[in-house]
């Protein structure tokens, strides 16, 4: 039976949630065999504990940000270093709230793992699916739902289908610099990128959540 490598960009801002964020992502290696690891160090404070600690851990390569673009500008950078020497079939992108903010328990890691463990011959992007009651539009896409951007995964063939980019400067400008988009982001918590967006209305996806999947 084929392996299908998962790899991992994993984004870290505050040093008191390393150590929680490891254990969560050790559990999540267990359920699934994680390949590569990059570790995205988005301050300077968590730089050190963060090299140490991955060392330590499981030999995982470390790379500084500078927390521009927040956490889409650090994936970018994670993913960015990780393409230059591997093109995975699944790339697990996660921050260091999706175990300290959320509850990522059993059930998500059981339906992770089986959705990263099937191939898709077409793009897809599996996560925690975001409801709205009434439809917004983003750069001229319209959608009511979007994926929880604390962690998620794109196949080989989303990356294709976005350039290699989950962040783009321009799209980060028109949220954080027009008044009603940052309003709503702030109320609503949801990422800085609009590239999911775009994926999800211009391209077939497959949207899965920890709970189910959905065409």
């Amino acid at each position: 039976m084929k392996t299908i490598d998962v790899a991992l960009v994993c984004v870290y801002y505050d040093s008191k949630k390393l150590q929680p964020t490891l254990r969560a992502l050790q559990r999540i290696d267990r359920a699934i065999g994680l390949g590569h690891t990059i570790r995205v160090a988005n301050h300077e404070a968590t730089w050190t504990a963060l090299k140490s600690t991955s060392v330590a851990v499981d030999g995982a390569e470390v790379i500084r940000h500078d927390n521009s673009g927040m956490e889409f500008g650090a994936y970018q950078a994670g993913l960015d270093r990780l393409l230059a020497d591997h093109d995975p079939e699944w790339v697990l992108f996660a921050n260091d709230t999706f175990a300290t903010h959320h509850s990522f328990g059993t059930v998500y890691r059981r339906k992770l793992a089986a959705e990263t463990g099937r191939g898709h011959a077409v793009p897809a992007i599996i996560g925690q699916v975001v409801y709205l009651p009434r439809s917004f539009t983003v750069e001229g896409l319209r959608t009511y739902r979007w994926i929880s951007t604390n962690l998620f995964a794109l196949n080989r063939e989303a990356r294709r289908a976005l350039d290699g980019r989950v962040y783009r400067d321009e799209l980060n400008a028109r949220i954080t610099e027009t008044s009603e988009m940052a309003n709503f982001f702030r109320r609503r918590s949801t990422c800085s990128c609009a590239s999911i967006w775009r994926l999800g209305c211009s391209a077939p996806v497959r949207v899965g959540t920890g709970m189910h999947l959905t065409r």
